[in-house]
């Protein structure tokens, strides 16, 4: 383990998924979870999705996460139908509503899919100013569960809460595992589908359907410009760029072989266990399941070789029985993002005197004056600010 992993003198957080200092300063879990099997693409998407909801809707009362968004549709819609089909209570849609920011606004989205699946009861919560990174939500979850990631896994509580002894569905994962890299797309058709192939697509066939040492060699050079978060020491920034390439090379070229590798990526798993975590004070069980293997191994096999051609196709195939095309289609999406940052986190950050974060990686007057900015209501969130919030909170958490 190299110095930017770790730090000699001070321990990492504890939390429902370990992360060394490197993947905490950074903001991501990175790279391949080796003690999770592989998965072979098998099963329907459809009957995979309903037997995951099912086991949710067995433990009343079942609250979906709903903000309106394609995957939360999806997964109320299909939590609705299986409840019906099966004789099972009802899920209760649960949305979070801040007037107060106009990117987080979708009322009209969110009402437009509770018509259309037919349900009458609905959770809506207006938290305001209690959700920041550092308010007392988030705080009580970090104190009794450790570091979580993703950082804002604390905006599940309102829902939780709600559902206490029961159970919570959200639709986590979906712009995962439904969003493809373009160049990809391209390389996999010109191979699979027998695309006239110029020069370049043949190159980048070549290339991204070749042995893993040529995927991480063109890798490497794909990440050797990628911004990365300006906090970061140069010794740290170069082991993230490395963990980075051989993350990208991992997968192979076909869609659904690619595919099957993302219950293994290390990010998934943490976010999986941050869930069930969240759950465990309320004995609430929280799950995502587009990002369960169950679900993933069908969709692999619904897809083949080439894939979706866009996100869109694949959410025309794969719930377009349960949705009405309009949603399936939308691009739009609601921001959150504002509702995270506030006062308490400038105020730590005005008091925070560099500890609880190793200096061999991090340049603490850099990650400090990221997180003065994004608490100002008044300007725009710099970039990385989100991916600061794990720190922020390992440096909280050692405070």
């Amino acid at each position: 383990m190299k110095a930017a992993d770790s730090a000699p003198n001070l321990g990492v957080p504890r939390g429902p998924y370990p992360l060394d200092w490197l993947e905490i300063a950074f903001g991501s879990p990175i790279g391949i979870d080796d003690s999770v099997a592989p998965v072979e693409p098998s099963g329907d998407p459809a009957l995979a999705l309903e037997s995951l909801v099912v086991e949710a809707l067995g433990r009343p009362p079942c609250l979906v996460t709903f903000s309106g968004g394609r995957d939360s549709s999806a997964v109320l819609a299909a939590a609705v139908a299986a409840a019906r089909q099966h004789g099972l209570e009802e899920p209760i849609p649960s949305s979070m509503r801040f007037p107060e920011l106009p990117d987080s606004v979708e009322d009209d989205w969110q009402e437009r899919v509770i018509r259309h699946v037919g349900l009458t009861e609905w959770h809506i919560v207006e938290p305001g100013d209690t959700l920041g990174f550092l308010d007392t939500i988030a705080t009580g979850v970090l104190n009794s569960q450790g570091l979580l990631w993703p950082p804002n896994a604390h905006f599940m509580m309102p829902s939780i809460r709600a559902a206490a002894g029961g159970s919570v569905l959200t639709g986590a994962f979906g712009d995962e595992i439904f969003t493809e890299d373009s160049r990809r797309t391209s390389a996999r058709k010109s191979r699979y589908v027998s695309w006239p192939r110029s020069p370049r697509v043949a190159a980048r066939v070549a290339v991204t359907g070749g042995p893993r040492a040529i995927r991480l060699w063109d890798s490497r050079r794909r990440v050797r410009s990628s911004p990365l978060p300006p906090w970061l020491s140069p010794e740290a920034a170069a082991r993230v760029r490395q963990r980075l390439a051989n993350q990208m090379a991992f997968p192979p070229l076909r869609w659904d072989r690619a595919a099957t590798t993302f219950p293994r990526l290390r990010y998934v798993k943490a976010g999986l266990a941050a869930l069930r975590a969240l759950g465990v004070a309320s004995d609430t069980t929280v799950s995502a399941p587009l990002g369960e293997a169950r679900f993933v191994a069908a969709v692999a096999k619904a897809a083949g070789k080439v894939g979706f051609a866009e996100r869109t196709v694949a959410m025309r195939k794969l719930f377009g029985h349960l949705l009405p095309d309009d949603v399936l289609s939308r691009t739009s999406k609601a921001s959150f993002g504002r509702a995270l940052w506030g006062t308490e986190t400038m105020e730590f950050a005005r008091r925070w005197d560099g500890s609880g974060l190793p200096r061999e990686v991090v340049d603490v007057d850099v990650l400090r004056a990221t997180w003065m900015a994004a608490s100002d209501m008044s300007a725009p969130l710099p970039d990385f600010a989100h991916q600061s919030a794990t720190a922020l909170h390992a440096a909280y958490l050692a405070s």
